[in-house]
């Protein structure tokens, strides 16, 4: 369990200042905690007051001493420390959310949560059937843009997501000194790394670096998280009404980025076309990964299992194609969801260099077959809880596009092709 988030702060500010001396010296810090201590009694403070001027013009004089070296170095450490605040901030919103949950019951359960809301339906008299019908009509489309607020690199987010992990062990009473002292030692690596890599890049962001910042989202943390919220939905759905429900996909995902030509003049026809691209190749490697997992997760046997004939067809289909090799065909023989596992790797291969040969229809096709398949041998818990509902649910949010490119043009260039 995370500490409170002012202990937290602390712990990070000891191992900032640690790292900035190792980096610097010792004057950098001093010069550091100098200025905020000049300028934090105004924290918190609603509306400027007289003595918010008489302290920024303290700290205007203070800086005025400075070096060029100084003040760069003492920007360095303010900014990292912002971020690491932030980072904190974040911690804590899990922490109590954590301690929320841990309190819960079916009768009240954590506040602003899915099953809340459930919950509330069924005490106003929802049937299950009408609360399936509510989801069906949903339709929730975040839409990324690209921000020029939101330049951090990604090499700059991996690290504050890895201090985010050293953090959570320090704080953890279950974690042995030996793991702490680790933690605490990586801590402090990341740091001093932080404050010699530059916080933005060198030269002007290009579209298709802001592709590439929207794909590290949409594939990464969206990505991981989407199936956790169609559980929790179900999850809820099973508590208070006492069926397993088939959700619907209600959660999809939108971009401007590298198709938003009206915004930004460089969006051109060819970054449009690499950008849906980029989008098909990381909703291709996410799937292939899930694939991955499914294959190691289906060991289930013919010799304990009978095999379903629909399951039977398709894997004589599959074997008629000729993707996979002799060897490969005969890599489970007693094992025929795996194989059939096998068979879509092969094709998602194949999908990667000809978009025709297998589509976002087919795979979604084969995923629906193996939970049905399962669902007639007696393994319908799996089909419906396991990591198959989690593909079931990436497949149907994500497709083979990821998310829908917003195409936009100045009205200008519409009249001009009109005309």
């Amino acid at each position: 369990m995370l500490q409170p988030l002012e202990e937290v702060i602390r712990m990070l500010d000891a191992a900032l200042t640690d790292a900035a001396t190792v980096r610097f010296d010792d004057s950098i810090p001093d010069l550091v905690a100098d200025l905020v201590g000049i300028v934090r009694p105004a924290e918190g403070e609603e509306t400027p007051s007289a003595h918010d001027a008489e302290r920024l013009r303290e700290a205007r004089q203070h800086a005025r001493g400075l070096s060029h070296a100084d003040i760069e170095h003492v920007l360095n450490v303010l900014t990292n420390r912002f971020h690491l605040v932030n980072k904190a901030e974040q911690l804590e919103i899990a922490r109590i959310n954590r301690e929320r949950e841990s309190a819960a019951t079916p009768d009240a359960p954590r506040p602003e949560s899915i099953a809340e809301a459930i919950l509330a339906l069924k005490r106003k008299g929802w049937t299950f059937d009408e609360v399936q019908a509510l989801l069906a009509r949903l339709d929730i489309q975040p839409t990324l843009t690209a921000h020029p607020t939101e330049a951090r690199r990604r090499t700059i987010l991996q690290k504050q997501r890895e201090v985010a992990d050293c953090v959570q062990i320090s704080c953890d009473a279950q974690a042995t000194p030996v793991e702490k002292r680790r933690a605490a030692n990586r801590l402090r690596e990341l740091l001093e790394v932080l404050l010699a890599t530059d916080e933005i890049r060198t030269e002007r962001r290009q579209v298709l670096d802001e592709v590439r910042h929207g794909v590290y989202f949409l594939a990464g943390s969206i990505w991981n998280t989407v199936p956790l919220l169609y559980r929790d939905c179900a999850d809820a759905l099973e508590t208070y009404y006492g069926q397993r429900p088939s959700l619907p996909p209600f959660l999809r995902y939108r971009s401007w980025i590298g198709g938003d030509g009206d915004g930004n003049p460089k969006v051109t026809a060819e970054v449009t076309r690499k950008t849906l691209a980029a989008l098909r190749a990381a909703a291709l490697r996410g799937h292939r990964r899930m694939l991955v997992k499914l294959r190691r997760e289906l060991s289930v046997s013919t010799r304990k299992v009978p095999l379903p004939a629909e399951l039977r067809d398709s894997l004589a289909a599959d074997e008629s194609l000729e993707v996979v090799t002799e060897a490969a065909r005969r890599r489970y023989p007693t094992e025929p969801y795996r194989t059939k596992v096998q068979y879509m790797l092969a094709k998602i291969e194949l999908a990667q260099r000809d978009p025709d040969a297998y589509t976002a229809s087919d795979y979604l096709a084969d995923l629906e077959l193996l939970a049905r398949s399962l669902q007639d041998s007696g393994l319908g818990r799996i089909a419906q809880r396991g990591l198959l509902a989690d593909a079931l649910m990436l497949a149907r949010t994500f497709g083979f596009h990821l998310a829908a490119l917003d195409l936009r043009q100045h009205s200008s260039r519409h009249t001009s092709a009109v005309a």
